[in-house]
């Protein structure tokens, strides 16, 4: 496993939602709320040209995966409550390598939980994932670490107040435990407070402080505090910037260094682009410390008909932990098809 032997291009395509079935219960009254239960089937077919991560110098064994299952969802609405449930599988079909093929290779599970009244909004979220491919779980770096079980554990509470009409204050924690067999294991806690103030109809300035602390299954513990200032700017009604950017102070490491996130959203006539540029600092799933990550994405949608969605998402990204850097090119092409 290393960070080091990643090929430079990471191919996913034709990602196709192909079964959707919604069952609605309607409320016997409307202060009841409404239940609700939702069955869906989804197919992927993936391909991958290193499938186990190794080094450019080493041989390399390319894959090309299927990979199909159901998801049921059920939840309640009314006015001051919202609860979701939610639980998934996929099984995995290896077209090169079919002793590869796991009847279960990949769940998902979420429970989600809102509760508001009139100026406060309580927030309860925790989920878990599984799967045989560890790079699923590391979204921003999109580093690869081969084919192994692998989990995620997150738990996320938060509330925010509305001082008045204009001014809101948030409080989170957000909580994650990975896990890779064979690998390192790490524990995330990342504690928010914040302030928002709209300041007119078209901007919205807010100030946040967070403290992260890692801890790995070898001892390594690092702690950082970050401080940073945002601005959600309407340019026009179909197009918006989000920026926050500031200082990030990690123990031990004798320096300041920039956290930076920027989002440029813009609403097309059938479908939506937007384009993002973040710099943080993330964990790898099975390896000791943290990475300096720099993510450069841009996302097209394209909506034709209002049950076809057609969605391409490139990305590149550099990861740099010591004198190592990594730089992984994605593509990413999904096909959606809503079936009623």
């Amino acid at each position: 496993m290393t960070l080091i032997g990643l090929r430079a291009l990471v191919g996913r395509a034709a990602r196709a939602a192909l079964v959707s079935a919604s069952l609605l219960v309607p409320a016997t009254a409307g202060a009841q709320g409404q239940s609700f239960v939702r069955v869906t089937g989804s197919f992927e077919q993936l391909y991958d040209d290193n499938l186990f991560a190794a080094p450019l110098t080493a041989p390399q064994q390319p894959g090309l995966i299927s990979r199909f299952g159901p998801a049921v969802e059920a939840g309640y609405r009314s006015i001051p409550v919202k609860l979701v449930v939610r639980y998934g599988f996929d099984a995995e079909r290896h077209i090169t390598l079919p002793e590869l093929d796991e009847a279960i290779a990949r769940q998902d599970a979420l429970v989600d939980f809102a509760h508001q009244t009139k100026r406060l909004t309580l927030t309860v979220g925790t989920s878990y994932q599984e799967t045989q491919a560890p790079r699923e779980l590391n979204q921003q770096s999109l580093l690869a670490v081969g084919r192994a079980r692998a989990q995620r554990i997150t738990a996320r509470p938060g509330l925010v107040y509305e001082l008045t009409a204009l001014t809101k204050v948030k409080l989170d924690h957000n909580f994650s435990a990975d896990a890779l067999a064979g690998g390192v294991s790490s524990a995330t806690h990342v504690s928010r407070s914040g302030i928002d103030r709209r300041l007119d109809a078209r901007n919205v300035v807010r100030f946040d402080y967070r403290f992260r602390n890692v801890a790995f299954s070898d001892g390594l513990e690092e702690r950082s505090h970050l401080a940073t200032a945002g601005w959600t700017f309407e340019i026009a009604p179909s197009t918006s910037v989000e920026i926050d950017a500031g200082p990030r102070v990690t123990r031990g490491s004798g320096g300041v260094e920039p956290e930076v996130s920027l989002v440029l959203k813009h609403r097309l006539r059938q479908g939506e682009f937007s384009f993002s540029y973040a710099r943080t600092l993330d964990t790898a799933i099975g390896e000791s410390g943290t990475i300096d990550v720099h993510r450069l994405g841009t996302v097209v949608s394209f909506v034709p008909t209002r049950y076809f969605t057609l969605t391409a998402s490139p990305a590149w990204v550099s990861s740099a932990r010591d004198v190592r850097r990594t730089v992984v090119h994605a593509l990413d092409l999904e096909g959606r098809v809503r079936a009623t």
